[in-house]
């Protein structure tokens, strides 16, 4: 949001203390929702500008997306990378959800509203506009096809913007429909992705898979704090802003995590020695870059702690034909 209101020669860092959030916010700062939407709504109504949601959309990317992310990237065509999303996208907490149609000849992806929305009506259009056009440019980034939609319909009105949304989407637009969609050909799902690597979408998929039955096995605080963690396990935030990503206080979050017999710090190295794994099975990067990555002193240290979960170090683990189970 910041970046797209510069873009239009605005700075909205100096309101960020008004609504109790971080003077250095960054995309993957956990902060509360309600803040969060209302500092949002705050400038739309401020500044509004049209077609603001399309340089929103162009600056984000739905694809990253921690382990969710990765698994879909890693997919071996475009509709396996649709199958990981419709079933691990929920692991992220969306404010809209998705829903893929399959007809005869295309594909439909629509953007549903939660009820009740988290958000009033100055984002409807902004959010729905930066949906479409987040997703117009992931299909692109993952199949390398340009022009690949067939249409777009929007819930919103007209902003009378013909020559961006073309830019943008490439394809006929209709605006002030029931619902808020994109189509494309059905033969897509067919297309290979150019980042495709099948251990890599398995060692993922299974992540994802644990993820999601801790999910649904209990609604804890600890798989509450796991699954903010893992949203991006490379920036690894401290209890506070965990705390009031989650609505409550540290102290609060410290008494619901012991009654559950667990500390935040074993939440934490959990996720780390997950994301560790990860790393060393599916990239070349330097062992201690992973370290530095997932916010250990040094090599050293990243390596002790290894050593402690898995009885190996981080370089046999890498080596192994196999690797050990998280």
């Amino acid at each position: 949001m910041i970046a797209a209101l510069r873009r239009t020669g605005i700075d909205a860092e100096p309101t960020l203390p008004e609504f109790g959030l971080p003077a250095d916010l960054r995309s993957d700062t956990p902060v509360e929702t309600r803040r969060m939407v209302a500092w949002m709504e705050h400038l739309l109504a401020r500044h509004p500008h049209r077609g603001l949601g399309l340089l929103y959309g162009e600056l984000t990317n739905p694809l990253d997306l921690g382990i969710v992310g990765h698994t879909i990237t890693s997919a071996t065509s475009l509709g396996q990378a649709l199958d990981t999303w419709t079933a691990y996208i929920h692991l992220v907490r969306p404010l809209i959800d998705t829903r893929i149609v399959l007809h005869d000849d295309t594909v439909e992806v629509q953007f549903l509203e939660r009820e009740p929305a988290p958000f009033g009506r100055a984002m409807r259009a902004f959010w729905q506009e930066g949906k479409l056009a987040g997703w117009a440019l992931a299909l692109r980034r993952l199949t390398g096809v340009q022009q690949n939609l067939v249409e777009v319909h929007c819930a919103f009105p007209d902003p009378q913007l013909p020559e961006r949304y073309r830019e943008v989407f490439g394809c006929p637009v209709f605006h002030d429909r029931p619902q808020t969609l994109l189509r494309f050909p059905r033969a897509m799902l067919d297309l290979p992705l150019p980042h495709s690597h099948d251990e890599a979408h398995r060692l993922c998929e299974a992540q994802c898979a644990t993820l999601n039955e801790e999910m649904e096995a209990a609604t804890s605080t600890t798989a509450a704090v796991r699954r903010l963690l893992l949203r991006n396990p490379t920036r690894l935030p401290e209890l506070g802003p965990v705390a009031e990503a989650l609505g409550m206080s540290a102290r609060t979050l410290r008494r619901k995590l012991g009654d559950e017999q667990t500390r935040f710090t074993d939440v934490l190295h959990e996720v780390r020695m997950r994301a560790a794994c990860d790393y060393l099975r599916t990239t070349t990067e330097p062992v201690g870059l992973i370290a530095t990555q997932l916010g250990f002193s040094d090599e050293s240290a990243f390596g002790r702690a290894f050593r402690r979960t898995y009885a190996v170090t981080p370089r046999a683990y890498r080596a192994r034909p196999q690797g050990i189970a998280s």
